[in-house]
């Protein structure tokens, strides 16, 4: 006698089915999930490393503001006197109007989303990246000459234009782009007293619209930071963040570019009282 071949029923072909579906539906998910986390993980290491590059620019610059060669002893107050007795910082709660002035001249306007910075000091083979000839070369790697004094003056102004920290350095004629990705730089300044004890010591930290040129001078620590974006469109939608402030911000609906702020305070070591 021949066996009763059976086959599948329609149910058990319809639950099959759904089985399988719910399988490859759980596999697409963590497919797309994986895919996310790794874009999202690539903007971060994007965003950080910009941000470490800006930082790392900014620190070493604003770092040796007012050095100068000490030429001698005011016989006034006993300080030491410099090769570059100028100006040696300035700042904007926004651009600055124009960049061809002196730093001591400078004035603000322009651009008000970001801050701006100018610093100026000595340049030396020991304290800046030279070339072949021994040379101090600027910001943007460019050769500059000796001023009228006979040094090499460092005056370099640092601004966000197009979305890129720019910097423009007595080697150029105009400001150039370092590092791309910058929304904002926001610049705080820690002012000493001194007329007491405590001229090393910050007693408050101001705006530049706050700042008075004798506040300029008694400056020792600035605060630095920067508000760095993806440079892709990776979040699912416009996604808040926090600024410079803490404050939180909400992107253009059409925005889902992922923002970080990162701060640095550099103290500057040059200003310090019995340096300056």
């Amino acid at each position: 006698m021949m066996r009763r071949q059976h086959g599948f029923s329609l149910i058990e072909l319809l639950i099959s089915m759904v089985i399988g579906l719910v399988v490859i539906g759980a596999m697409m998910a963590a497919y797309l999930g994986t895919g996310a986390s790794s874009r999202n993980t690539r903007a971060l290491a994007q965003i950080t490393e910009d941000a470490s590059v800006a930082l790392n620019v900014l620190r070493t610059t604003i770092g040796m503001t007012g050095y100068g060669t000490p030429t001698g002893i005011n016989p006034g107050d006993g300080m030491f006197t410099f090769s570059y007795p100028g100006a040696t910082l300035r700042g904007c709660d926004s651009d600055f109007s124009d960049h061809d002035l002196d730093i001591g001249a400078l004035t603000c306007g322009g651009d008000a989303t970001s801050d701006a910075i100018a610093v100026a000091y000595e340049a030396d083979a020991a304290n800046s990246v030279v070339n072949a000839d021994n040379e101090p070369l600027d910001c943007l790697g460019n050769k500059f000459d000796k001023d009228a004094s006979g040094i090499w003056l460092a005056y370099q102004q640092f601004y966000v234009s197009g979305g890129s920290l720019t910097c423009r350095g007595p080697g150029n004629a105009a400001g150039q782009a370092l590092v791309d990705n910058i929304e904002t730089l926001q610049i705080r300044y820690g002012v000493g007293d001194r007329s007491v004890s405590r001229a090393n010591q910050v007693v408050r930290y101001e705006e530049a619209a706050t700042m008075s040129a004798d506040d300029f001078k008694d400056a020792v620590s600035v605060r630095v930071c920067v508000l760095v974006r993806s440079e892709d469109q990776v979040m699912d939608s416009a996604t808040a963040y926090r600024d410079c402030d803490g404050e939180e911000q909400e992107p253009e609906a059409d925005d889902r570019r992922m923002y970080r702020a990162f701060t640095s305070t550099i103290v500057l070591q040059n200003r310090l009282k019995g340096m300056r």
